[in-house]
């Protein structure tokens, strides 16, 4: 496990970021739906969005890391991946029955989210999902745009300029730096 200790530079005490694990998920996906609720994802609900963020601790360019208080408090985390055009096509290899039916089973007990999700998404989901789409390249590069920040669930609830979550515009800003691709952060970091 990785661990980085820094000061919090406002108290002077320790952060620890550290790898996330299954047993911070719940807190993950429960601080995502309440701190950034746009988007598709965080609609779905607490189970959906653990089961998905769930990939990136399992998928080989998925990244997930919380940030805790020397006695394990937690403080926010960062999830992203290292490729993200590789990064969905290992989910979309591996977990995507699992995910498909924790969506649909989430869409089935909402139903505004499910005319929503009719109305704007799910033709592009299912050609994705059936392998008929121009490129996966093509897919991200329509997606990503210098100075947007990614917030939500699978880069929905995009956000022009800034965002209002400093950690969203950190997040952010690193991608660029490191080439990753943030996908959703939480808390005062």
């Amino acid at each position: 496990m990785n661990r980085i200790t820094s000061k919090n530079p406002g108290t002077g005490s320790p952060v620890v970021i550290r790898d996330a694990t299954e047993q911070d998920l719940s807190r993950m996906a429960s601080d995502m739906i309440r701190y950034l609720p746009d988007g598709l994802f965080p609609h779905l609900g607490n189970h959906f969005v653990r089961r998905w963020m769930k990939t990136f601790l399992t998928e080989r360019f998925g990244i997930a890391l919380v940030a805790v208080s020397d006695d394990e408090q937690p403080i926010g985390f960062l999830i992203g991946s290292t490729n993200q055009v590789r990064h969905i096509a290992d989910v979309l290899a591996n977990q995507k029955w699992g995910l498909l039916l924790s969506g649909l089973a989430a869409l089935s007990i909402r139903p505004r989210v499910l005319l929503h999700f009719l109305g704007t998404r799910a033709r592009p989901y299912a050609r994705r999902l059936l392998g008929r789409t121009p490129s996966d390249l093509d897919w991200v590069a329509r997606r990503r745009r210098p100075g947007w920040v990614f917030r939500g669930g699978g880069g929905g609830g995009q956000d022009r300029g800034g965002s209002s979550s400093p950690a969203a515009s950190a997040a952010s800003a690193s991608s660029r730096v490191a080439n990753t691709a943030p996908v959703a952060c939480s808390g005062g970091l």
